[in-house]
């Protein structure tokens, strides 16, 4: 999966979370109604759990690269064994 395709996700599982957070607590949002103090931490929140996301993600696709290389290096391991008897 692309970089691209897991940006799209992300910000699909976000407004998911989101809007079934706001529809469960009966909130509704009046984009004229927030201060621009509550919009920048809102702004800020929404960035920070992006970065999290992304994050999380990349230490995700690191550790799939470690196992994948353990993996080999025990193939490999195994078949020099096979051939030294």
């Amino acid at each position: 999966m692309s970089e691209s395709n897991h940006k799209a996700v992300s910000n699909q599982i976000i407004d998911l979370l989101v809007e079934t957070t706001l529809k469960k607590h009966g909130a509704k949002l009046d984009a004229s109604k927030l201060g621009s103090e509550d919009k920048e931490r809102i702004k800020n929140l929404v960035q920070g759990l992006k970065q999290s996301v992304e994050d999380l993600v990349s230490d995700n696709k690191d550790d799939d690269v470690e196992k994948q290389e353990s993996k080999t290096k025990s193939k490999t391991k195994g078949k020099n064994k096979k051939s030294a008897d």
